[in-house]
């Protein structure tokens, strides 16, 4: 992931180089939603066939996923801020997009039990015995590479256009098991719990050590100005 950060860090660089006795024209405004659910950007002309561009997204997801047989409840906050650049080779609305993303994504996982017990690196415990078990995963690395393709029509407004784009981050993530004891788990059997969960974490972490692709997808309009 580092290297494809340094190809996205390399190719601004060229198209800032290239750009720089430009001036920059054209300027529009852009509101998309999609995943994440709302992405506002900026953007303009450099050079011939390309437009630079920045923005902020937001959105919030709950979902459900099973992790080692347990249940957990998921909160997605994802936040991001954004610079790019899209690339339009052809005399038609088709653009590749390619930038860097701020991403000061962060998910939370709450397990949900579903029986009366809840089993914790391989050692089974009553339910009334964990207080809560849950886990909070955050980006390895604030700045991660984006690439994307879109479309950009014409609407019959002066001034304003459609656009649909597709895309994925590249990111690693770092999760930290949360585990609380229960009232009734005395003081042995509580730091075993809290053993269990930090052994939990280590396996946690190893599954989210690979790069992960996140996708977004989003349908906007544009005013230029």
């Amino acid at each position: 992931m580092r290297l494809l950060s340094i190809l996205c860090a390399s190719a601004f660089g060229a198209l800032f180089s290239l750009s720089a006795m430009a001036a920059p024209s054209g300027l529009a405004a852009d509101l998309r939603v999609g995943s994440p659910d709302v992405a506002i950007d900026v953007r303009g002309d450099f050079i011939d066939h390309v437009q630079w561009r920045v923005g902020a997204a937001y959105g919030d997801q709950d979902t459900q996923r099973t992790f080692r047989q347990k249940e957990f409840g998921v909160e997605w906050e994802r936040r991001e801020l954004s610079a790019a650049f899209e690339i339009a080779p052809f005399n038609n609305g088709f653009r590749g997009v390619v930038g860097l993303t701020y991403d000061m994504t962060r998910l939370m996982a709450r397990n949900q039990p579903t029986t009366q017990t809840i089993v914790v690196n391989h050692h089974t415990y009553p339910l009334p015995d964990v207080g809560g078990l849950g886990a909070t995963m955050r980006p390895d690395s604030r700045v991660t590479p984006y690439l994307g393709l879109g479309w950009r029509g014409a609407l019959p407004v002066a001034g304003w256009s459609w656009g649909v784009e597709a895309g994925a981050l590249a990111q690693t993530y770092t999760g930290t098991v949360h585990v609380s004891c229960g009232a009734s788990l005395d003081a042995s059997e509580c730091t075993r719990l809290q053993a269990d969960a930090a052994s939990e974490q280590g396996r946690l972490n190893h599954s989210l050590s690979k790069v992960d692709w996140v996708p977004s997808a989003s349908f906007g309009v544009s005013r230029s100005f």
